[in-house]
């Protein structure tokens, strides 16, 4: 590799003609140029590496570099011969040198410099081969005072002429390549760019096989250009204030712009598919624009026209203006100011400096801040106008916080504190441990991590937890619980009147103090009751479930199967029409099962087992598991059993205990079966039928009439 570079005579524009290879190493040497330090980045050195200190790169964006045909030719001539001859060298042996060739092809200049490389290889040249040459310049390893690279970001030079050629250099296969670097002399300025699809590597860059042929270029005020086989096009035109026109060739509807160029600045502008423009000068797109796309590190004014669009700022502090229609603004790099107009609009914040606003005239709609910092939309300074929503991006562990209106805060994978303000705000921690804090306003909340936290003051509103993972509402004034998924999670409630509800897990539900409305949904759920006034709700085909009760509890007008009273406390228990499990605890409970054929233990105490409901000797039978002849009793309703007249004790004619089952007298009601424990109910008193079994207890109690009380 090696380079030279000369400053002396004038100018003469040209419109290129290159290669697919020969623009793409064109687009390669732009990139470069528009953001120098990220070039250098991007090859892991520093842009100042080896270079001389009279010779210092800036990071400064320089101008584009437009093809001139004129260069073109001379560059691809000069990489012929040093293939046909096997040399490699700026100078021809016994001739010409670079700025001779140059004024000797008519190309007038005031400043020039060429490049040159090549690669060689035992198999065939591949294009990436010849890519790979803009690499080996820009580092320029090996080379004292690095050259090419200083003449790559050369801020003097406006036209390029990129010559490749390949042939057998030097006894292999080499592609060879020589850049012309020229300056047509002051108070000149070009527009340059490339019409392409971005289909081959859809990476937002010219790929090879990429190009647009045949794509009209007019520009107000004259002349007009048409890209090139590669999709290339250059142009000389004048500063000020233009109208640029992309029409013809394969696009479909005409994607028309203005932009200002500057006197003896190059400016460039790609045509990308069929609506997307992708800019070093500011713009403001007309029609057929979908997307803008800034480039460079200059700080750009880019505005859309009305309609739905998407406008991305380049790596200086950026204008975007959307106008009205739904948006994108993405500022990128640097302190950018974005306004989205009417419209549900999506911003981009990556910056501190960033400012957002929604605050200009018609102003409307919903709209969302995408941050990759912690965003703070009562921040009057960088967020203005109606702003409700904000998703945090990336993993870092950043922050959001809400203002006056009913937002949406949503968190990202790393610890957030999201904060909502006032509103009626939603807001979803994402994975990690987050911290959500509501506000005034009814408030919803999304929990998926165990170490989520919510913090809700009094009255500040009705709030509801959504919940992926078990979840407590102890310690904050949250009302509402929401179980999701389909994970057997729990849900726990606080001091006041809560409302929880299941999944179709197998979930634990405690409504802890306060009259609590309890739903389990599918799934066996368990549910823990407290207080008189709390509410289970289950619906039928909805799972087995357990009611855990330290009040009295009915189950009755819901699908509750079993039911367990809790502590030492002389409470009761009641059925529904299901086949109930019910159990008392320590104390004197009071335990009817209603319908169903239920089980029913008393546990410890004095019991009481109450039958209110028709008797049916299939449909109908409790199962008393744990009946003490000392302790408990059976309480039987008169409306029911007749035949047994008053209330009190039952007496002793109408009870009877045998093995048979049968009455013995016309007085025989209750009829213990000793050897079976089952009970029935003789509406007749005598063995000619009409009994009827409707308690199962266990055989052989030393059972009599005093252990049956009727009401």
């Amino acid at each position: 590799m090696t380079n030279n570079t000369r400053t002396i005579p004038k100018w003469r524009k040209a419109v290129a003609n290159q290669s697919a290879v020969e623009q793409a190493i064109l687009e390669l040497v732009n990139r470069a140029r528009l953001d120098p330090a990220a070039e250098a980045a991007r090859y892991g050195i520093s842009l100042n590496e080896g270079v001389p200190a009279d010779e210092t790169i800036s990071t400064a964006m320089k101008q584009p570099l437009a093809m001139n045909d004129t260069l073109l030719s001379v560059a691809r001539a000069h990489s012929q011969d040093m293939i046909d001859r096997d040399y490699f060298a700026h100078d021809e042996p016994g001739g010409s040198d670079p700025f001779e060739r140059m004024t000797a092809a008519g190309y007038n200049w005031d400043r020039a410099g060429e490049n040159i490389a090549f690669r060689s290889t035992s198999g065939s040249v591949t294009p990436a081969m010849s890519l790979q040459l803009h690499q080996d310049l820009f580092v320029d390893s090996g080379i004292t005072g690095r050259g090419h690279r200083v003449n790559l970001m050369n801020p003097d030079f406006q036209e390029i002429g990129v010559g490749q050629a390949q042939g057998v250099f030097q006894g292999s296969n080499a592609t060879m390549l020589t850049e012309d670097f020229g300056r047509p002399g002051a108070n000149h300025q070009f527009l340059t760019g490339v019409a392409f699809n971005d289909t081959v590597t859809a990476d937002q860059f010219y790929s090879i096989g990429e190009g647009r042929a045949g794509i009209t270029v007019s520009v107000s005020g004259g002349p007009n250009t048409a890209s090139g086989t590669a999709g290339g096009y250059s142009e000389e035109l004048t500063a000020g204030l233009k109208t640029i026109t992309f029409a013809s060739g394969d696009q479909v509807t005409a994607a028309v712009l203005t932009a200002t160029i500057a006197a003896g600045f190059n400016a460039k502008i790609d045509l990308m598919g069929q609506s997307t423009i992708r800019t070093s000068v500011s713009m403001t797109a007309v029609s057929g624009i979908s997307s803008i796309v800034g480039l460079g590190t200059n700080a750009l004014t880019l505005t859309g026209a009305d309609g739905t669009q998407a406008i991305y700022g380049a790596s200086g502090g950026d204008h975007l203006d959307g106008k009205a229609g739904n948006d994108t603004l993405d500022g990128k790099g640097g302190a950018d100011t974005m306004y989205g107009g009417a419209g549900n609009d999506a911003y981009y914040v990556d910056n501190a400096g960033d400012i957002v606003s929604e605050s200009t005239a018609g102003a409307n709609g919903s709209d969302i801040v995408n941050g990759y910092i912690s965003i703070n939309l009562s921040d009057g300074n960088h967020f203005t106008g109606n702003i409700e929503n904000v998703a945090l991006r990336s993993a870092a562990s950043i922050n959001a916080t809400g203002n006056s209106l009913a937002n949406a805060l949503n968190g990202n994978s790393g610890v957030n504190t999201l904060i909502g303000l006032g509103g009626n705000d939603t807001l979803d921690g994402k994975e990690g441990a987050d911290t959500m804090q509501g506000g005034i306003g009814n408030d919803t909340y999304y929990v998926d991590n165990a170490g989520d936290h919510v913090i809700e003051a009094n009255g500040q509103g009705a709030d509801n937890v959504q919940a992926y993972v078990s979840f407590n509402l102890s310690g904050q004034e949250l009302e509402s619980l929401q179980l999701r998924s389909a994970a057997s999670i729990n849900g726990t409630g606080n001091s006041i009147a809560n409302i929880i509800n299941g999944n179709s897990g197998n979930n634990i539900i405690d409504g802890l103090l306060g009259a609590d409305t309890m739903s389990g949904a599918q799934g066996n759920d368990t549910y823990y009751v407290d207080n008189a006034g709390d509410h289970v709700i289950e619906l039928n085909g909805q799972g087995t479930d357990n009611v855990q009760a330290y009040v009295s509890f009915n189950l009755s007008g819901q699908e509750l199967e079993n039911l367990q009273l809790r502590t030492g406390a002389s409470i009761n228990g009641t059925g529904n029409s299901t086949a109930n499990i019910i159990t008392g605890n320590s104390g004197a409970n009071v335990i009817n099962g209603l319908l169903g054929n239920d089980t029913l233990s008393g546990s410890t105490g004095n019991d009481t087992f109450v039958f209110t409901t028709a008797l049916n000797a299939s449909t109908n039978v409790d199962h008393i598991t744990d009946f003490s002849v000392v302790d408990d009793a059976i309480q039987v309703d008169n409306a029911i059993f007749a035949a047994l007249g008053g209330n009190g004790t039952l007496t002793a004619a109408q009870f009877i205990k045998n093995t048979t089952g049968l009455a013995g007298d016309g007085n025989d009601h209750i009829i213990y079966e000793t050897d079976t424990g089952w009970l029935y109910y003789d509406s007749d008193g005598n063995a000619a039928g009409g009994s009827t079994h409707f308690a199962t207890l266990a055989a052989n109690l030393a059972l009599t009439n005093t252990d049956f009380v009727v009401v």
